[in-house]
């Protein structure tokens, strides 16, 4: 179900978990700093959190659009498409609820029956995936020109998220099976591929271009998140030096990943491309917005990815949303 609501972006130029957690998204504490979780080659769309809140962004080449929908706790901006259209998430007293992005105009997208309703990805035919939660727990879903459609792993017991739609139509997501694994998946067209990061306890893909390339967040026996990269079942870890976590969330098609990390002062967004690994940074410091960005240093991957003494952790919920530490 779609209604069109009120524009919320406040514009300012300038020169959008961790990953396992059903839980309703911003009413949770949000730790402060950047998180970039989407984008489309020229843009990067994301939140981030200060003494005033959390607000989600879009971030073009340092000009920033910022998504602050009024009277609610927080916004997230968590997909993109080429032509610029976004999807994402806003919360206040009535709960968390999903908007579509669309020339300005800005469209509630809430599937009839769920308690919550999370669009994450869109696509450049405005295609549009996510999660929601009714009463028999959590789904994927495909949202075509209004159409909604359910989506469920064929091996998902415990639920199932969509996560990332690419201009093809294959999704990429994560479910729970019967024994209580978590593992990434893409579907292309129906035909569900499993994608499990070698020596991994769990793992959870979030994004996938047009290539077919997919990135996401691997856990290791301690529960830590790691990102990675699979290119045609050719995987490689991604971690950001000195980070408590490391966790992608899009990969555009000339190979540029977003996502965000964790260290002592909180979170930061980051890409990594060709030159290298960049962190991002989203302020809002008296009269203006500001962008930081500081170039990193990559961690080498582990040899052989030795994960050591990887078992079954009990993780009964995914994706983006782990301890928060903000008052809202």
């Amino acid at each position: 179900m779609r209604r069109s609501v009120a524009i919320l972006a406040t514009m300012s130029a300038v020169g959008s978990v961790s990953a396992f957690g059903f839980v309703t998204a911003l009413l949770a504490p949000e730790a402060p700093g950047t998180k970039a979780l989407g984008t489309n080659g020229s843009s990067i769309v994301g939140e981030f959190t200060e003494n005033t809140g959390t607000q989600g962004f879009i971030d073009t080449g340092g000009n920033v659009v910022v998504l602050d929908v009024p009277d609610s706790f927080g916004t997230e901006v968590l997909g993109i498409n080429s032509t610029g259209d976004v999807v994402g998430v806003f919360a206040d007293a009535a709960g968390t609820t999903g908007f579509v992005g669309v020339g300005g105009a800005l469209t509630i997208l809430a599937v009839a029956g769920a308690s919550y309703t999370e669009p994450v990805s869109i696509n450049s035919a405005g295609e549009i995936v996510g999660s929601f939660i009714d009463p028999t727990g959590m789904h994927g879903f495909v949202d075509a020109g209004g159409n909604l459609t359910p989506l469920n792993a064929p091996s998902a017991t415990g639920g199932t998220q969509a996560l990332s739609v690419n201009s093809m139509g294959q999704i990429a997501g994560t479910f729970v099976d019967g024994a209580g694994h978590t593992h990434g998946f893409v579907d292309s067209g129906g035909s569900f591929t499993t994608i499990d990061m070698p020596g991994a306890a769990a793992t959870v893909a979030t994004g996938i271009n047009d290539l077919g390339e997919v990135t996401g967040i691997y856990y290791d026996s301690a529960g830590t998140p790691h990102g990675f990269v699979d290119i045609s079942g050719s995987f490689t870890s991604l971690d950001i030096p000195g980070a408590s976590g490391t966790e992608p969330f899009g990969i555009d098609n000339a190979g540029q990943i977003v996502g965000f990390y964790t260290d002592p002062s909180g979170n930061s967004g980051f890409i990594e491309d060709s030159a290298g690994l960049t962190a991002l940074d989203v302020t809002d410091p008296p009269g203006a917005f500001s962008v930081a960005l500081t170039r990193l240093t990559a961690v080498p991957e582990p040899s052989g990815l030795a994960l050591l003494g990887v078992g079954l952790i009990g993780f009964s919920v995914l994706r983006r949303r782990g301890a928060r530490a903000r008052s809202r």
